[in-house]
């Protein structure tokens, strides 16, 4: 019986480790408008957002780091960055559908052609440096909408 060859990762000499920070949408945006709705991945590379997901897709909140080697250009996650800007980016909305399979290609409305839009509105105008502000430096993490502290 033949097996799955082991998937080995390459470490380039400048391999730089990056956080993620997850925000809770509801934390920024209303919580009963489409945006509070998602959790928004923050790059503390770029600082910018590299993903979206539905806010019952925890899953992907469990992604802390990122690898990028600037020099050799190469990002572990380049393929599935929605931060079409940074000079590491090579999306692929098949690869994005892959990576987050179980979320539905659907489910965030991405458009048809997302490969040649330029920037989404989360990236650009007003927010292309609002998100830096969110990051959790080093570790990464989620931060999470809290109804209590919202009241109080």
């Amino acid at each position: 019986m033949l097996e799955k060859p082991e998937k080995k990762s390459i470490i380039l000499p400048d391999n730089i480790s990056c956080s993620i920070t997850w925000c809770d949408g509801r934390c920024i945006f209303k919580e009963d408008t489409r945006f509070g709705q998602f959790y928004y991945g923050i790059c503390s590379y770029s600082k910018r957002i590299w993903a979206i997901t539905p806010l019952d897709y925890e899953k992907a909140t469990m992604i802390t780091t990122i690898n990028v080697a600037p020099i050799s250009k190469v990002c572990d996650r380049g393929k599935v960055c929605f931060d079409f800007k940074c000079p590491l980016n090579n999306f692929k909305k098949k690869a994005y559908v892959e990576e987050f399979a179980g979320m539905g290609e659907f489910t965030l409305g991405l458009p048809k052609n997302i490969e040649k839009v330029g920037e989404i509105w989360f990236n650009a105008g007003e927010y292309k440096n609002f998100w830096k502000n969110f990051i959790i430096p080093y570790s990464g993490g989620v931060l999470k909408y809290s109804e209590e502290k919202r009241n109080s």
